[in-house]
């Protein structure tokens, strides 16, 4: 499906919106950033230059985890200021904001990641939360137009924020490769964006260099297109309570429980193609066996500096563990290759507390 979409990647790629602009010719944008990555990013920067001809209305007032009010207002916005064309500057949740606005009215959009990992640029579904639900909308009119992914704005990510969406990339990658919506396209992609994140994410957190920045940028790019096609599976159902309930980061929500699923689907995979999904994986991690793979996840958490443990992240009560299962994604747990129930998601939660 990203074959609709025009993707620039690359140090200096970020040029590629002066012809963009000059293709579309708007009389008025909306730029969608976040309240402090857009000028951390370096991103203020460069797009001041390729704005300063036009006219923009920067909009920067909505939840970290977008609401449904907040769609609503951003909507209004576009509006009523008559904006034809629509920027994105940030991370997954302010691209995923432009590609929820844009929903109903169809505009150009330009989504200009400045983190490694969601992929969001690149996926044609977009997640907002409505009561503590998180609900993920689908359609391929939320794919951007373009993806222009600028690794230089990822240079100065805190290390929190590296790990987090580094994370999400790596499982994107993973869920990608075992769901049962994959294809062998979907594969290739996830295989190159698995490979790439073992390889440089723990660099990106510890000692990070442009190579290694560049190489998340080209993964966290990669793992989206997988997951475009594919979706995700059970460590994205569950995170999305830890992130409702709990407040933690979306990336480290998704990590917490990926080495004990790829466990339980090495265990429980019920056809050859999802054994043999699980053997390429291994594979791709250098593990010889399972368990060296699920030692292998959990030391590269602990070496980026993500706890591993839900009660060390706000899930004090283990009875809060009923919440999570009551509210996990049903529709991306459909996705896994082995079948999980209530009692398997609560069993796994446990193993984690």
């Amino acid at each position: 499906m990203h074959e609709k979409q025009k993707t620039y990647f690359g140090v200096g790629s970020v040029q590629r919106v002066r012809g963009i602009l000059a293709r579309h010719r708007p009389t008025h944008i909306m730029l969608i950033t976040g309240r402090h990555s857009y000028e951390a990013s370096g991103a203020k920067k460069e797009l001041d230059i390729l704005l300063q001809h036009h006219q923009v209305t920067r909009w920067n007032n909505f939840a970290v985890n977008p609401r449904k009010e907040d769609i609503q207002k951003g909507s209004a916005i576009v509006r009523s200021a008559h904006c034809d064309l629509i920027i994105a500057v940030g991370g997954g949740s302010v691209i995923d904001m432009g590609k929820l606005i844009n929903n109903h009215l169809f505009l150009p959009l330009i989504a200009l990641p400045t983190t490694a990992g969601t992929g969001s640029e690149a996926t044609h579904f977009a997640t907002f939360y409505h009561r503590k639900i998180k609900y993920s909308l689908a359609h391929p009119r939320l794919l951007p137009a373009y993806a222009v992914v600028d690794p230089l704005f990822t240079f100065n990510l805190p290390s929190y924020v590296a790990a987090c969406t580094g994370m999400d990339a790596l499982a994107q990658g993973i869920e990608s490769y075992w769901s049962t919506h994959a294809t062998a396209q979907s594969r290739r992609y996830a295989r190159e964006a698995i490979m790439l994140a073992w390889r440089f994410l723990a660099r990106a957190v510890t000692n990070p260099t442009p190579q290694v920045r560049i190489a998340m940028s080209k993964a966290a790019l990669l793992a989206g297109r997988a997951i475009n096609i594919s979706k995700t599976t059970v460590c994205h159902a569950v995170s999305y309570p830890f992130t409702a309930f709990f407040r933690v980061p979306h990336g480290h929500a998704v990590a917490i429980t990926l080495s004990r699923v790829l466990a339980y689907n090495a265990e429980h995979a019920p056809t050859p193609a999802a054994q043999g999904a699980i053997r390429s994986i291994l594979t791709f991690l250098d593990a010889r066996n399972v368990r060296e793979a699920v030692c292998a996840i959990d030391a590269l958490m602990d070496t980026i500096g993500l706890a591993r443990r839900l009660r060390d992240l706000g899930m004090n009560n283990k009875n809060d563990i009923n919440r999570v299962v009551r509210y996990v994604n049903a529709e991306r747990l459909s996705h896994n290759p082995s079948p999980m129930d209530a009692k398997t998601i609560k069993a796994l939660c446990e193993q984690v507390w």
